[in-house]
């Protein structure tokens, strides 16, 4: 994972292949929807902000609003307290985090919750 980040962020590092007002209007609207949604706490896992849940819930959100398919407010609502619920997801959050099988298997959940196709 580490790998995989270091390479994008230096491929991407002056953003000249990404759209800068499309990212920062997805980010603007997937926080929006999560607050309205969650809360405070839309970010907290087992009480306390977890890097891994943190990942999969705004990588689920940004893609959604990226592509103009967001989930209503009780959609994620009712996603969160599923993932919260989940035992495989709390696998994929709490072990091994960086390790491809966990991070793929918490985005399909998260994406699944929140009913993102």
């Amino acid at each position: 994972m580490s790998e995989f980040l270091n390479s994008y962020l230096k491929e991407h590092k002056s953003l000249s292949n990404i759209d800068r007002d499309k990212m920062t209007a997805a980010f603007s609207v997937a926080c929006r929807l999560l607050v309205e949604a969650g809360g405070t706490s839309a970010l907290r896992y087992q009480g306390t902000l977890n890097a891994a849940h943190v990942d999969a819930v705004m990588a689920s959100l940004l893609y959604a609003a990226s592509m103009e398919k967001l989930p209503t407010k009780e959609r994620v609502k009712d996603g969160l307290n599923s993932l919260r619920g989940s035992d495989p997801y709390r696998e994929n959050v709490t072990r091994s985090t960086s390790h491809r099988e966990n991070v793929i298997g918490r985005l399909r959940e998260a994406t699944a919750a929140f009913d993102i196709d």
